[in-house]
């Protein structure tokens, strides 16, 4: 624990740290990240006024910090029907192709074009 200038104490800890902070009078709690699943997000706010007082939770956050979480919740997976798309998509181009325009006529996201790459130059 730290005391910062106007003698206010201050806690700072990773989420896994944070898990273990066992005090009544937390008065604030805030997410610098997205948690990784509500689950987590509820136990982590659940150490703000734990002594019945007010006490604020705060997520700091914008749309792009989800797409980890998207990915690794399905988001990067690729079927055989979209590797097949995709290959199909290839092999009508005699000239390179950006993975946005793959994504626009595939409607495959920009994030499955990489991935199924990746797994056709595996095969």
């Amino acid at each position: 624990m730290a005391i910062t200038e106007r003698g206010i104490p201050v806690i700072v800890a990773t989420s896994a740290f944070g898990i273990g902070i066992d005090k009544e009078d937390i008065r604030f709690v805030y997410h610098y990240d997205i948690p990784h699943s509500l689950d987590a997000y509820s136990q982590e706010i659940g150490r703000a006024g734990r002594d019945g007082e007010p006490a604020d939770a705060i997520l700091f956050h914008c749309a792009k910090d989800m797409n980890i979480h998207k990915f690794f919740a399905g988001g990067g997976k690729v079927g055989e029907q979209q590797l097949e798309r995709l290959a199909r998509a290839l092999e009508e181009r005699d000239i390179p192709v950006s993975a946005k325009q793959l994504a626009e006529e595939t409607h495959l996201s920009k994030t499955k074009i990489t991935k199924a790459i990746q797994r056709l130059e595996d095969a």
